[in-house]
C-alpha cells in the first residue's frame, strides 16, 4: 500500500517536568515520573481535533511519543522522555501522520473517522 499523506510538526522547545507537575489547559496531565515535555508547533488552529488531547501520539525516528495535556491553538505538549536529548533540537520534525500512524489511527485517537480527519489540517 502506498501512503500519500505525511504530516509533520516542528519541535519548538522542551523542558524538564518533575513528578506531580501538570501540563496543558486545566492541568489535564500530571507527571508520574520525571519527564521531558516538548512543545510542538501544531494545534487546533491547524485543524487537529481537541479530542485527540491526552490520546494521540506523534513519532520521532520510530519512537511513539504520547501527546500529554491538551492541544492549544497552535501548540501541543508531547512527552519526549524516552528520546535521546541530542535528537531534540528546535526545528526537529515529528511525524503526526506517517506510514505507521496513518489517518485512520489518528481518527481512532480522536474518536471519529478518517473522513473527518483528512479535511481538517490546514
Amino acid at each position: 500500500m502506498l501512503h500519500v499523506v505525511r504530516v509533520q510538526a516542528r519541535l519548538s522547545q522542551w523542558r524538564e517536568v518533575g513528578v506531580g507537575e501538570a501540563v496543558g489547559y486545566n492541568h489535564s496531565w500530571v507527571a508520574t515520573r520525571p519527564s521531558r515535555i516538548a512543545t510542538v508547533s501544531v494545534g487546533y488552529a491547524d485543524g487537529y481535533l481537541r479530542s485527540e488531547s491526552n490520546r494521540a501520539r506523534l513519532r520521532l525516528q520510530g519512537v511513539d511519543l504520547p501527546l500529554v495535556g491538551r492541544f492549544s491553538m497552535d501548540t501541543a505538549p508531547v512527552d519526549v522522555t524516552d528520546v535521546d536529548p541530542e535528537l531534540l533540537a528546535p526545528g526537529t520534525l515529528l511525524d503526526v501522520i506517517d506510514e505507521i500512524q496513518d489517518v485512520n489511527a489518528l481518527a481512532v485517537h480522536a474518536d471519529t473517522n478518517a473522513y473527518e480527519i483528512l479535511p481538517s489540517p490546514g
